[in-house]
């Protein structure tokens, strides 16, 4: 089995935000991709009999994502700030990132499919909507030390690019 090269504070955060740039990119893919065929003839029939059951479903699944992972966050938040072992702490935290982007970007998806199968430029204005969202949970080397709550000695660990999370 081949060994794993060490991970380094810079390499962590080059993780997180390729992560990050991937789901957000994906999710403007699939809008601009769905617009394209929607009005370019690909994809012609409209199914109105979905637009009332789009119309209740699409905020309510919105507002589930979004409040749902702002719960999910901050009772998960607590228990990764109490582990002592930094290491262990980002782990944690890029699962908790992950998770809550993937249910963000779930949202995002359905909003569109439900834009491409209605033609309704209101779900389509959602899931443009979700995706700034998630552009504005970008995971940041300030984000990352504010929602840790990192003390000083860890929060100067991670301002070494150099400092190897694998010690």
């Amino acid at each position: 089995m081949a060994r794993q090269a060490p991970t380094t504070a810079k390499g962590y955060y080059f993780s997180l935000s390729v992560f990050h740039a991937a789901v957000c990119f994906a999710v403007a893919l699939s809008a601009g991709l769905f617009y394209w065929m929607r009005n370019s003839g690909e994809q012609s029939d409209m199914h109105e009999d979905l637009i009332g059951t789009f119309t209740i479903l699409v905020p309510l699944v919105i507002a589930g994502a979004i409040v749902g992972t702002i719960f999910l966050f901050n009772t998960r938040i607590i228990k990764i700030r109490e582990m002592s072992d930094l290491p262990q702490k980002l782990a944690a935290y890029r699962s908790l990132v992950i998770m809550r982007m993937a249910i963000v970007e779930m949202s995002a998806i359905m909003t569109l499919v439900a834009y491409f199968l209605t033609a309704q430029m209101l779900f389509l204005m959602s899931g443009l909507a979700v995706l700034f969202y998630m552009i504005y949970l970008r995971p940041s080397a300030a984000r990352v030390k504010e929602d840790l709550a990192l003390d000083y000695q860890d929060q100067e660990s991670l301002d070494n690019p150099d400092y190897r999370l694998d010690q």
